[in-house]
This record gives C-alpha cells, structure tokens and sequence, in this order.
C-alpha cells in the first residue's frame, strides 16, 4: 500500500496586492508548515501573474520556491502548466495560426487532432514570458527543458507514482476565444500511449474539462476511457470544485491566492492509496477574522462535508453469478440510497416547499450535476455492464429507470426539456432482489 499526499495551488496572481492580500500570503508559508504529514508533489495550474497589472514580478521564481520550501517538498516534484494570464493575449502570429486553423475548408478536425509543428511553434510565440519567469525558477524543483520546448507544449512526466500529463489549455486562448479551446488530441493519445499502464495518470491543465471545445472533449473522453486516467486537475475559475466528470475521472479544481470579492481563497490537498484508488481531498482556504483553515464544505453528502472521498479504480465484482449479483445489488442500492437521501434533505419534496425561506431549493439546483446525476450515470453503467445477472422484471424495470434519467439530465442539463418525461420507478428499489 503507497499513500502518495498532494497540494494544488491556482492562480496565484502575484503582482496583485493589497492589505488583505499581503496578509494572507505573509500567514500561508506559515500554516503551510503546520499541516500534518508529508507532501509528496506540488501542482500550480497556472496564472501565475496578473497581465493587466504588467509582467511577472521579479521574485516570481522565489515566491513559488518559498512554497516549495515550506511543505517540505522534495526535488523534481513541482508541476507548472501556463495560465491564460501567462501568455501574451493579443499575439498576432498566435491569432494568425487561430484563425485559419478553425475556419476554412482545411480547419482542424477532433477526430484527426494533428496541429503541424510549424503551427504549435508560433501558438507558442505568446508563452515569451512564461519561458522567463520558468527560467528564473530553481532547475532543481521543475522540468525546465520540457517546459519550455516550443514544439511540444503537452508533455508528460512519468514519477514513481504517477503519469503526470500537461496539458497547455491556453494554446488556442486569445482576447476574442476565451472558452471551446483546442489542444490537439493526437498529441494527447501520443502522451497517453506513453505513459505507464500500471500507473494512474493524472492530467494538470490551467482550464477545466468543461471549457474544452465539444468535439474536443468527446474525442478525449475516448482516450480517458481507454487509458488509465484518474484526475484532472485544474483552476481559472477562482473557485473550488471537486465532481466525476462523465462518471469517468475525476476533476479538482482549487481557488486563487488573492483576496477577490465573489472568488474562494483557497488551495487543495489530496491523498491517494495508488494500490486501490481510495482518496481524499480537502480544501483549506482564507478567512479574514481567523486566517486559514479548513474550508468545512467541499462535500454536501458525506459524514465530514469538510473532506471529498473518491475511488480512482473501476469496480469490479466476482465471477460466480450469486456474489456478482449480490456485489451488483449492494453497488447500486449505496448509489440509490444516497440519491434518496440528498432528495429528502435538500429536494423539491412537500416539506422543503412549505419552508419559503429555506435555501435548499439553490443547494438541491447545485447537488443535482455534483451528486445526483453522477450517481444515476454510475446505476445505468453498472446495470448495464452485468446486464447479464439481470432478471427478465429487471430487465424492464431498468429501461423504466433510464427513461426516467435521461429525461432528467435534459431536463437539467441545459439540453432542452421533456415536459412527459417519466417520474422515477418505485420498483427500482426492488431490483436485483
């Protein structure tokens, strides 16, 4: 058993500043050094400066270091990947290269996902100040070479744990494109196909899944499917986020490190047992009357809200067709009851309407795409991968079941409404019994 442990910070912003701003960077280096246990490796997913405010300060290298220092860390164990604020936005050779390759006859296509070298090279003529804030970092922390080789912006590092893949979410990014980016998908299946098959990988990138373009992330939700990939770790939005993306992998996104009204102040610290897949992620954030500290509510349906347990492994159940369908039963019964039960608690029943003042109906819109969706994917996919220990009245009552949850996810899911779509089948609760 090998428990690795983490920390992830995002958008750190540090030519910003300001009274509480300073506070909280002046108490994190700190508190950092109070935190219980090793930390094995360090992920920055990007914006490390503010490019409104100018370049990067001239300590940029140093404040990261500082960091690097205070939790122990050992050489070789720090992540970067560039930020949208990292890169020059109005780059013309860059926006050239954007516009002809997304329009046009000869416009790229997912399913191929080539971008020439002579292209990557000039989409990587904006990171000019990126390449010199990583030159001005201690080569004993990071991956100098590959962070700044123009032709190759993706690239991966195999560790003694993880296939860690970086993904440069901002090629594509401009002023006029600022979400539905590309990044080559070839590329990516290249690095997948390289990476250790007994490892889990893990893909770091500055945007989240959801900002990639729609035929991009179909095409990656394929590779994902075919390789090992467990997370994907991410920031920009300045919040925190931990969900299953496609009942697939899972996505953690940390906060910023600047005080900003609306935004959370957070980073993350994750573990993880490699050998099964079970872990954990906290959130510990910045509060002005008490400093940092635990954030209390990265979960909403767990005994401690304050922690997000995920299992990387996909499950699977013995071959003997009585402990299969027993294993089978109890899987889906634990993803039924929990859906059961956050629907009593936070749902649009008789008893939450009653209560107008309540704000349970804006935490029931929240925990319908972390919590309830997912787990119904999770029913369908277990049903229908041992389809086979399924009884004929079984049999119908699943596709009574996913006729309820595909209406259901159109219906919340922005993807048009079924106003017939059928309620949820009480036999679903008697299934496989």
């Amino acid at each position: 058993m090998s428990r690795i442990r983490w920390i992830h910070f995002s958008d750190l912003h540090l030519n910003l500043t300001g009274t509480e701003t300073k506070r909280l960077r002046e108490n994190l280096l700190e508190y950092l050094d109070t935190i219980v246990g090793k930390i094995d490796y360090a992920f920055f997913t990007g914006d490390i400066r503010h490019a409104p405010s100018g370049d990067f300060p001239s300590n940029a290298g140093k404040e990261i270091e500082n960091i690097c220092n205070a939790i122990g860390l050992p050489e070789k164990r720090l992540f970067i990947v560039p930020g949208n604020h990292d890169i020059d936005r109005n780059c013309s050779k860059k926006n050239k290269v954007i516009n002809r390759m997304l329009s046009g006859e000869n416009r790229y296509k997912s399913e191929d996902g080539i971008i020439l070298e002579k292209d990557i090279v000039c989409l990587c003529k904006a990171k000019k100040s990126f390449y010199k804030f990583v030159d001005g970092v201690d080569s004993k922390w990071i991956y100098k070479e590959q962070l700044t080789d123009t032709r190759n912006p993706h690239f991966l590092i195999i560790t003694d744990d993880f296939n860690v893949i970086h993904i440069d979410s901002t090629l594509f990014y401009s002023e006029q494109r600022q979400r539905d980016f590309v990044v080559g998908t070839y590329r990516i299946q290249e690095l997948l196909e390289e990476a250790d098959a007994n490892k889990m990988t893990i893909i770091m990138s500055h945007y989240s899944f959801d900002f990639i373009e729609e035929n991009e992330r179909r095409e990656l939700i394929a590779l994902f499917n075919d390789h090992n990939v467990a997370m994907w770790l991410a920031g920009h939005e300045h919040n925190l986020l931990a969900r299953r993306q496609h009942d697939l992998f899972y996505e953690f996104q940390a906060g910023n490190l600047y005080l900003e009204y609306g935004a959370r102040t957070c980073f993350l610290v994750g573990e993880v047992d490699t050998d099964s897949g079970q872990g954990v992620v906290e959130s510990h954030a910045w509060f002005p009357q008490g400093g940092w500290a635990i954030y209390p509510f990265l979960s909403l349906n767990r005994p401690d809200c304050s922690k997000y347990k995920f299992n990387c492994k996909k499950q699977k159940f013995t071959s003997h067709t009585e402990n299969k369908k027993a294993d089978l039963r109890n899987a889906v019964h634990d993803l039924l009851r929990t859906n059961r039960k956050l629907f009593e608690i936070y749902g649009p029943n008789e008893t939450n309407m009653e209560d107008i003042t309540s704000e349970k109906k804006k935490i029931w819109n929240q925990i319908i795409n972390s919590n309830i969706i997912p787990n119904s994917k999770k029913v369908v996919e277990l049903l229908t991968e041992n389809y086979d220990v399924l009884t004929e009245r079984d049999k119908e009552i699943f596709v009574e079941y996913q006729a309820h949850i595909n209406g259901f996810i159109r219906n919340h899911e922005g993807n048009g409404h079924v106003f017939d779509a059928p309620r949820f089948p009480d036999d679903m609760n008697k299934i496989l019994y």
